[in-house]
C-alpha cells in the first residue's frame, strides 16, 4: 500500500467518524466573556418562568454563505456539500420552529486577508466587515489554514445587535460543528463553560452553562469518551461527587456523540432570538 493510499484512508476515516481526529485538539474557538456570561445569566433568570413549554417561533431565516479558500484555491466546497452542511440546521432547530434557507453563496478572493492576520477570529471578523449581508445569518466556510486550529467558532449575540457570523472550517463540514456554532449564535454556552458546576446541579443557575437540564460537565477536551460514546472520566466536584456529563449534548465537546439540545436550551435560544434577532434577521 502506497503512502498516498494510506493518507487517503486516514482522511476518509476522519470524515466518516465525525472528524474526531481534530476535535481531540479543540472543537470550538467561541469565547464567552465574563460580561456576556453575566448578562446572559440575568436574561435567563428574568425569563425562567416562561420555560415550561417551548414556543413555536415559526420563522425561516436566510443564510448567506461565504467561502474563504486558501491562497492556492486548492479546494472549494461545491453547492451540494454546502447544502448538506446547512441542512443540519432545520431538524436541529425544529422544536422551536426555526427553519433555515441558503439565499446566496459567494467566495472571498483576497490573499490580503489570509496573509495579514495571525488570529483566526480577527481574520473572519475583518472579512465579515466587508462581506456580511444584512438581515441574514452569515456562515463562513474557511480552508484548513494553520491559524484555523479549531472546528469552528461564532459570535455570541450582542447589544447593539449585529448579524454576527458563524465560521466552520472545511474539514468540519461533515460533523455537527455548524449546529454547535449555531447554538452559540443563539446564545448558548458550552456545557462546561464556567467549570465550577456541582455534579448534582444544585448551582446550575449560576454555574456551568446556566442551563438546569444539562448535566454538569467537567470536561473541556472531549477526550474521556470512547468510540461507543461511553464516558470513562473520573472527575469529581468540590463535594467529591462524580460527574455524569451530557455526552450527547450539542454544546459539549464529545464530537460525533453530539446529537441533541435539551428542552431548556431550546427555551433559552427562543428567548435570545426574541431579545436580539427578532427584528434583525429576515
Amino acid at each position: 500500500m502506497t503512502k498516498k493510499v494510506k493518507a487517503a484512508i486516514i482522511i476518509i476515516f476522519l470524515i466518516l467518524s465525525g472528524v474526531k481526529g481534530y476535535t481531540q485538539v479543540k472543537e470550538c474557538g467561541t469565547v464567552a466573556t465574563p460580561e456576556y456570561i453575566e448578562n446572559y445569566k440575568k436574561l435567563l433568570q428574568s425569563k425562567s418562568g416562561t420555560f415550561t413549554s417551548l414556543e413555536c417561533i415559526s420563522r425561516t431565516l436566510s443564510v448567506a454563505v461565504h467561502i474563504i479558500p486558501d491562497s492556492a484555491n486548492s479546494y472549494i466546497p461545491d453547492a451540494m456539500t454546502i447544502a448538506a452542511c446547512v441542512a443540519k440546521l432545520p431538524p436541529a432547530f425544529s422544536p422551536i420552529c426555526l427553519d433555515f434557507q441558503v439565499c446566496s453563496i459567494d467566495t472571498v478572493h483576497s490573499d490580503f486577508y489570509l496573509d495579514d492576520f495571525l488570529d483566526k477570529f480577527l481574520l473572519v471578523e475583518n472579512i465579515a466587515l466587508h462581506y456580511n449581508k444584512a438581515h441574514t445569518i452569515n456562515v463562513y466556510f474557511i480552508a484548513d489554514l494553520p491559524i484555523m486550529d479549531v472546528g469552528g467558532f461564532a459570535t455570541l449575540p450582542s447589544t447593539p445587535t449585529t448579524e454576527g457570523f458563524i465560521c466552520v472550517r472545511y474539514s468540519a463540514m461533515t460533523a455537527s460543528t455548524i449546529v454547535h456554532e449555531a447554538g452559540h449564535y443563539f446564545g448558548l454556552l458550552h456545557t462546561f463553560e464556567t467549570g465550577d458546576e456541582l455534579a448534582d446541579e444544585s448551582n446550575c443557575t449560576t454555574a456551568g452553562d446556566l442551563i438546569c437540564d444539562t448535566n454538569a460537565d467537567p470536561d473541556s477536551t472531549g477526550d474521556f469518551v470512547d468510540s461507543n460514546c461511553r464516558y470513562f472520566g473520573t472527575f469529581v466536584d468540590a463535594n467529591g461527587d462524580y460527574y455524569f456529563p451530557p455526552i450527547s449534548n450539542i454544546m459539549s465537546y464529545y464530537g460525533y456523540c453530539r446529537c441533541e439540545f435539551s428542552h431548556l436550551q431550546y427555551a433559552a435560544m427562543a428567548v435570545v432570538y426574541h431579545y436580539f434577532y427578532q427584528n434583525q434577521l429576515w
